[in-house]
C-alpha cells in the first residue's frame, strides 16, 4: 500500500481496506469519515461519466470503469445494459442479416419480438423485388428481340437515263428500319443510295459511256440486344442508258477577226450532239470561250459557242479549238491579223515647262498617230509623270525647287520604233556667269556692257552696295555698268548680278588722282605742286603744272 502522511490523502479504496480489517484501527472514526467523503465523491463522478455517454462504445467503457470493483458498487450498470441493447437495436434492424444479429446477442432481449417480425417483413419485399425484376427482364428481353421480316419494295428494279437523275423506291416492310443495310454491287461511284426511313433515293449521276448495270442489296437483320442473329434479303437490279453520241455536228470551222479582236463575221457557231457530254477547248489564252445553252435540260444538247480574243500585239495569230463528243472531233480554226504598228508618229519631241509645273488639271497633250495595237510610254525622272490613252497621252510636271532640269519621255510602237521628247523645265540657273570678273574705267563718265550666260528663264536683276557712283541696269539680257566722273582718287567697287537663288560678281575699278611724284615733299606727305629752281627760286611743278595732283596710270 502506497505511504501517506495524513488520512486526509487517503483514496477510497485505501480506506476500505482499512475498515475491513479485524483489529480496529486506533483511528477508524476518522478514516470512517474519511471513507464516507471520497465515497460521496465517487458517486459524483460516476453519476456524471453515465450521463455523458452516446454511443454503446462509451457505455462499454463506463462499465468496465465501475463495474467488479471490490471497494465501490455501481449504480447505473442496468442502465447501461439497457442503452447498450437499445443503440444495437438502432444499428441493426435495417436488413435480415443485421436483424438476425441482434438475435444471436441477445436471444432474450427486449426487441426480439420485432426483430422476428422485421425479418419477416423483409422476406416478402425480397420475393416481391424478386419477381418484379424476372418480370421487368422479360419485357426487356421481348422489346431487344428484333425480327428481320420479309423485304418488300414499291419497284423490283430501276433504269436511269444517261442524263442522270434520283428515283426512289418505298420500303414496304420490315417495321425495325434501324437493322436494314443497303450495299450496291459492283462497288461503284456513278451511282448513291440514300436512306431516308422508310425510302430509298437512288441517284445515278450522267452517264457519258456505254450502258452501265449494277444491284442494290438490301439486308435486314434480326437482332437480339443489338447483336444480329440472322437476316433476310432483297436485290434491285439497276440499268443506266448510254450516254455516248452518235450525232453531231458544228454549224462553221473557221473564223477570222481583227487585230482588235472583232469578229470580220459572225464569231459564234451551234454544236449539236446526242451525247451527254461535249467539250470545246483552246489552248491559246488569247482565246475566249462562252458556251450558251439552248436546249431544254436531258434532252440532245444544243449550244451556241461565242468566241472572244484580246486585242492582238504581236504578229498574225492562228489558234485551234478543239470541239468533241464522245468518239466524234472536229477542229475550229481561228485566225487573227497582226496587231503590229507600221505606222508610228508624235505631235512634238519638245516641251519647255515652268518653274511652278503644269498646275492643277493642266498637262502638255502629246498625239500619237499609229496603226498598231498599243503603244508605250516611260520616263526617265520622277519628277515627270504620263497618262496614257489610246490616241494621246498627257505630261504632267512637277513644281521645281532646284536648278533649271531636263527629263525624257520615250514613246514607242509595239514594233520597235521610238521618239524621245525632251522636256525642260525652268528653275534656277545651273549655268550662270558674266564675261569677265572685273574691269577698269577712266576718271571720266563711262559705261560698258557686259555679256550674261544664263539657261534660266528666271528674272535677273543686278545692284550694288554703297558704291553710289556705279550704276548698274540689265539691258537687252545684257548687264550695262555706268560710272560717274571721277575728280578724287581711284575707287574700288563691285556690281553683283542675281538670277533665282544664284548670284556673280564683277569688281570695278576707277582711276582717280593720285600726289604727284615730282613735286612730292616727304616733309609735310604731300605734293605741293611747286619745285626749288637754283637760278628763279620757287617754281610751279612741270609734272602736275602746280596742282600737286596727276591721273593715275
Amino acid at each position: 500500500m502506497k505511504a501517506f502522511n495524513t488520512i486526509e490523502e487517503l483514496s477510497l479504496e485505501q480506506c476500505f481496506e482499512l475498515l475491513r480489517r479485524e483489529e480496529v484501527h486506533p483511528f477508524a472514526e476518522q478514516i470512517q469519515q474519511q471513507y464516507d467523503s471520497e465515497l460521496k465523491k465517487w458517486k459524483i463522478k460516476e453519476n456524471n461519466d453515465f450521463l455523458t455517454c452516446k454511443t454503446i462504445s462509451d457505455y462499454e467503457q463506463y462499465l468496465a470503469r465501475y463495474d467488479n470493483l471490490s471497494f465501490y458498487q455501481i449504480h447505473f450498470k442496468e442502465a447501461a445494459l439497457q442503452k447498450i441493447e437499445f443503440l444495437f437495436w438502432r444499428y441493426n434492424n435495417s436488413s435480415i442479416k443485421k436483424c438476425n444479429r441482434y438475435l444471436n446477442k441477445y436471444p432474450q432481449g427486449k426487441y426480439v419480438t420485432e426483430a422476428k417480425q422485421k425479418i419477416k417483413t423483409y422476406k416478402r419485399k425480397r420475393w416481391g423485388i424478386a419477381i418484379f425484376i424476372l418480370l421487368l427482364l422479360g419485357l426487356v428481353c421481348f422489346l431487344a428481340y428484333k425480327p428481320s421480316g420479309d423485304i418488300s419494295l414499291s419497284k423490283d428494279s430501276l433504269r436511269f437515263s444517261k442524263y442522270g437523275e434520283t428515283l426512289y423506291t418505298a420500303l414496304i416492310t420490315p417495321k425495325d428500319a434501324n437493322n436494314i443495310e443497303v450495299s450496291v454491287s459492283p462497288s461503284c461511284n456513278w451511282l448513291q443510295v440514300e436512306r431516308r426511313g422508310n425510302q430509298l433515293n437512288i441517284t445515278a449521276d450522267k452517264n457519258p459511256v456505254e450502258e452501265k448495270h449494277a444491284t442494290i442489296t438490301i439486308r435486314a437483320y434480326t437482332t437480339f440486344f443489338g447483336q444480329r442473329l440472322f437476316s433476310t434479303t432483297k436485290d434491285i437490279p439497276v440499268c443506266q442508258e448510254s450516254g455516248m453520241a452518235t450525232e453531231f455536228s458544228i454549224s462553221k470551222k473557221n473564223f477570222e477577226f481583227d487585230k482588235y479582236g472583232n469578229a470580220k463575221e459572225d464569231n459564234s457557231f451551234i454544236l449539236k450532239t446526242n451525247g451527254v457530254d461535249y467539250s470545246v477547248t483552246c489552248s491559246s489564252g488569247y482565246v475566249h470561250i462562252k458556251k450558251e445553252v439552248q436546249s431544254k435540260p436531258k434532252s440532245p444538247h444544243v449550244v451556241k459557242i461565242v468566241l472572244s480574243l484580246d486585242t492582238n500585239e504581236s504578229e498574225t495569230k492562228s489558234a485551234v479549238v478543239n470541239v468533241s463528243s464522245g468518239r466524234f472531233k472536229e477542229r475550229v480554226i481561228v485566225s487573227q491579223e497582226s496587231g503590229l504598228a507600221t505606222e508610228f508618229n508624235v505631235s512634238r519631241t519638245n516641251i519647255s515647262a515652268s518653274k511652278s509645273g503644269t498646275g492643277e488639271g493642266k498637262c502638255y497633250w502629246v498625239d500619237v498617230t499609229t496603226n498598231g495595237t498599243k503603244y508605250y510610254t516611260r520616263v526617265n525622272k520622277k519628277w515627270l509623270h504620263v497618262e496614257q490613252y489610246s490616241k494621246h497621252f498627257e505630261i504632267t510636271v512637277e513644281e521645281n525647287f532646284e536648278d533649271v532640269r531636263t527629263g525624257k519621255v520615250y514613246v514607242s510602237s509595239n514594233n520597235g520604233h521610238e521618239y524621245t521628247i525632251s522636256v525642260t523645265q525652268d528653275g534656277n540657273p545651273s549655268d550662270f556667269s558674266l564675261s569677265r570678273t572685273s574691269y577698269t574705267f577712266n576718271t571720266e563718265s563711262d559705261s560698258e556692257y557686259f555679256t550674261i550666260t544664263n539657261n534660266s528663264n528666271q528674272p535677273v536683276s543686278c545692284y550694288t552696295y554703297n558704291d553710289s557712283w556705279l550704276h548698274p541696269s540689265i539691258v537687252n539680257g545684257k548687264l550695262k555698268i555706268k560710272c560717274d566722273k571721277n575728280t578724287g582718287s581711284p575707287k574700288d567697287g563691285t556690281v553683283y548680278v542675281k538670277c533665282g537663288d544664284k548670284k556673280v560678281s564683277i569688281s570695278i575699278h576707277q582711276k582717280g588722282w593720285v600726289n604727284c611724284t615730282c613735286c612730292y615733299n616727304p616733309y609735310v606727305g604731300y605734293s605741293t605742286g611747286q619745285l626749288w629752281n637754283i637760278y628763279y627760286g620757287t617754281v610751279l611743278c612741270s609734272c602736275c603744272g602746280g596742282s600737286g595732283k596727276i591721273k593715275e596710270n
